[in-house]
């Protein structure tokens, strides 16, 4: 593959980080997968590769105090432990598997933002409780660190299921990325393809400044939307191979 490639992807994933408060990884696992045809380095990469942009994003929601420190504090523990997990999982499952999965995960998700569900009716204070925003850390942590990604498209679902838009909670959000991408790469720096991490890290942090300064400028509906279109057609990508494979089994 092409050496370029590497920095048009740190270009696009940084961008979304600061746009939507999120990782990035929801952008670089699934072209990485694609590029590399190798899933856990593809995670690796893209875990080691979302540290920095995911710093600089959380630092600049600091600085607008947007971040909740306090509810920080109730979801690290859960964090902590869901990062070490979900990375230890991810190298014990197969290529096709985490493929497969991942695929899966963003035809998921794509459907909360473009065709839209009901809100929960759950009491706000209910999800600050200490024992559900434990929770709340070990399901988002052990689910983002097996995907590849910073988890705050996860939060970000949730947080949209209990009635609250995108732009109201991208610094909780942001935060939230950095701690998982930071301690879910530890046990997957061996994987890590270092030649593309120092491609695509640069790009991505010029561009997660440009994405948080645009985030300001434009409504939540259409962060919302543009999202989940990315994610249905990546999900079919990644895909359709497996679904050709199981295709081909069945007539043959």
């Amino acid at each position: 593959m092409e050496w370029w490639i590497y920095p048009l992807i740190g270009a696009l994933g940084g961008f979304t980080a600061g746009l939507l408060g999120i990782g990035g990884g929801v952008i670089y696992t699934p072209i990485l997968m694609l590029v590399m045809q190798n899933p856990i380095q593809a995670i690796a990469t893209s875990l080691a590769s979302m540290t920095i942009p995911t710093a600089l994003s959380s630092w600049m929601h600091f600085k607008e105090q947007k971040i909740n420190l306090r509810i920080y504090r109730k979801l690290f523990p859960g964090i902590l432990i869901g990062s070490f997990l979900g990375a230890y999982l991810a190298r014990e499952a197969s290529q096709e598997f985490l493929r497969g999965f991942f695929g899966g995960f963003s035809i998921l998700i794509s459907l909360f933002f473009v065709i839209g569900v009901k809100k929960l009716d759950v009491e706000p204070q209910n999800m600050q409780k200490s024992a559900t925003l434990f929770l709340f850390g070990l399901f988002v942590a052990t689910l983002a660190s097996f995907l590849g990604i910073g988890g705050g498209i996860i939060a970000s679902i949730a947080y949209f299921l209990l009635g609250y838009s995108i732009k109201r909670v991208l610094g909780i959000t942001s935060i939230l990325s950095l701690s998982i991408t930071s301690i879910a790469v530890l046990p997957l720096l061996n994987e890590v393809n270092w030649i593309a991490f120092l491609l695509i890290f640069p790009f991505g942090t010029v561009f997660a400044w440009g994405g948080f300064k645009l985030s300001n400028r434009i409504h939540g509906n259409y962060l919302e939307k543009l999202l989940g279109l990315f994610l249905f057609l990546t999900g079919l990508v990644l895909i359709e191979p497996i679904i050709h494979k199981c295709f081909l089994d069945l007539i043959i």
